[in-house]
């Protein structure tokens, strides 16, 4: 079983924490950093190409999520992005899967759900909330 390398971009460190406790109880994730902004998310990918970055969309001043995640598909289109969001509107999730998302999860996923989507990213499987 080889190990899936995340890194997970949000803005508010305790969702970033929660997230990360929660993979962490995963054999095969490994949460290699953190990001919480979405220039920071560029320079961490740059710095670990992990497999998949979770991303929010709103992440205060500067670069929110789907800039990143258009500026992640122009430099080199490898990772695969979850949006891990409170926004669940239909011109969010539009947005989101054209600006190069694999994947859509609302913040109250249960973790199974998240584990699932972190997993079929790496697959290439796309994953939306219900």
């Amino acid at each position: 079983m080889s190990t899936i390398t995340v890194i997970l971009v949000d803005d508010h460190l305790v969702v970033r924490s929660g997230l990360k406790a929660l993979l962490g109880t995963q054999p095969d994730i490994d949460v290699v950093a953190e990001a919480a902004s979405g220039e920071e998310a560029l320079v961490k990918v740059e710095q670990h190409s992990p497999a998949v970055v979770v991303m929010d969309l709103a992440m205060g001043d500067g670069m929110d999520g789907i800039e990143a995640i258009k500026q992640l598909r122009l430099r080199n289109g490898k990772q695969a992005v979850l949006v891990f969001t409170t926004y669940d509107s239909d011109a969010d999730i539009v947005r989101a899967v054209d600006a190069g998302a694999m994947g859509y999860l609302l913040k109250d996923a249960v973790p199974e759900e998240i584990f699932a989507a972190v997993r079929g990213a790496v697959q290439g499987t796309s994953v939306m909330s219900a």
